[in-house]
């Protein structure tokens, strides 16, 4: 509100003045989909499908991720935008676990064919969208797996504005009244 300043404490914003809930979701989608696709946790899923094929295979969770993310049922307004940020959160942190020098060669094999698929089947959706704002989205996110695809070592992954901080909220210090 007016009068009041910025602290460490408010989510940072690419709007300016006013509360951004796009890059509020986006930064929380990354802080969660970073942990889900962390390099050592997708080799062990590779390795324990391996084991036992009972085990979660991590093209099984790639598989989840895609589908409740980037083909999740359209939501309208808003709801809409936080949406296409989460997705390209998600697609833009299965690209980094693609490039990770800490992926097992299988892991990257792996996602590597999900993105190959996923591209397809962007190409498809462009085709059939008749909303332009989806076609928009659908042709942004294509033209990100055709670069990356180009060459990946020039790739870079979209950074997302940090959380706010966390431990102490609410002190003097935090507020910057200390200062």
């Amino acid at each position: 509100p007016l009068g009041y300043y910025r602290t460490r404490e408010n989510i940072k914003s690419k709007t300016g003045l006013t509360l951004d809930p796009v890059s509020a979701a986006e930064s929380a989608a990354e802080m969660t989909v970073s942990f889900l696709l962390n390099p050592a946790r997708a080799n062990r899923l590779v390795e324990h499908n391996a084991r036992d094929k009972n085990q979660p295979s991590l093209g099984y969770v790639l598989e989840q991720l895609i589908d409740n993310t980037i083909w999740a049922p359209s939501l309208t307004g808003l709801q809409l935008e936080n949406q296409r940020a989460i997705s390209n959160v998600a697609l833009n942190q299965m690209m980094k676990l693609a490039v990770s020098n800490s992926a097992h060669i299988q892991t990257k094999a792996i996602v590597h064919l999900t993105l190959k698929k996923l591209s397809g089947d962007f190409e498809n959706s462009m085709n059939t969208e008749n909303d332009i704002n989806e076609k928009a989205f659908l042709t942004f996110m294509d033209d990100v797996m055709k670069r990356f695809f180009d060459d990946p070592s020039e790739w870079k992954v979209n950074e997302t504005l940090p959380l706010p901080d966390g431990s102490p909220i609410g002190s003097a210090l935090s507020c910057g009244l200390n200062e």
